[in-house]
């Protein structure tokens, strides 16, 4: 409808750059204590050469002589005056005469960049860290977003279920019948459980006090 009644037809460019999404695999413990780790990705960046305006050194863009820099063209068809996007410079309003010898014209390149992340404590599995204006660079100057998606190796002793961490023990079957003590394994070092009598296969004995998880 904007055709008809002379609105734009540029597409409005995006204010921010796109996101970048990187997968990154700890271990248990370190998503229990937390650990800085540094992440390797390809991210679009402004070039350092023309800093983003696609032209050689020295030069500058043009205004369009087919659009007047409006980057719209106008026919008239009958009463209606109908708007198009100038196809000379892509409705930009622009044109490169100089094109950057290192970008080749585009403002930008693609990199490969390294950042160091902060995973904190606690985090969990499948887990996305959001890292503001580490992504993509946009041609408004915006960057988007970097977002780390975390996995975590099982333990072969250590189970997690939200904030709960379970362990697996076995006991004879007098210390079941009469009690006794075992001493178990903690994420902060080892202690002594009471076993009550008469304790049953797979019964769940809760230790408060060595599970901190924020």
């Amino acid at each position: 409808m904007e055709e008809f009644f002379g609105g734009s037809t540029r597409t409005e460019k995006s204010k921010k750059g796109k996101d970048v999404i990187v997968n990154l695999e700890i271990s248990f413990m370190e998503a229990i204590q937390g650990c800085q780790k540094t992440v390797s990705f390809d991210r679009v960046t402004i070039c350092s050469t023309c800093n983003g305006n696609r032209c050689r050194p020295g030069t500058s863009p043009s205004q369009c002589t087919q659009c007047g820099g409006s980057g719209r063209v106008f026919y008239k068809q009958g009463f209606m005056s109908i708007a198009m996007e100038c196809n000379t410079c892509n409705g930009e309003g622009t044109r490169i005469i100089n094109p950057c010898t290192t970008c080749y014209g585009k403002g930008y390149n693609n990199t490969n960049v390294k950042e160091n992340i902060n995973i904190p404590k606690g985090v969990d599995d499948s887990m996305n860290l959001r890292v503001q204006k580490k992504g993509h660079y946009s041609a408004t100057g915006q960057h988007g977003d970097l977002y780390v998606k975390v996995k975590i190796k099982p333990h072969t002793y250590f189970k997690r279920e939200g904030f709960d961490i379970y362990t697996t023990n076995y006991i004879s079957v007098s210390q079941a019948v009469l009690g006794g003590k075992l001493k178990v394994r903690t994420l902060y070092g080892e202690v002594n459980v009471n076993i009550d009598p008469g304790t049953n296969d797979g019964d769940t004995k809760k230790l408060l006090n060595y599970v901190k998880l924020y």
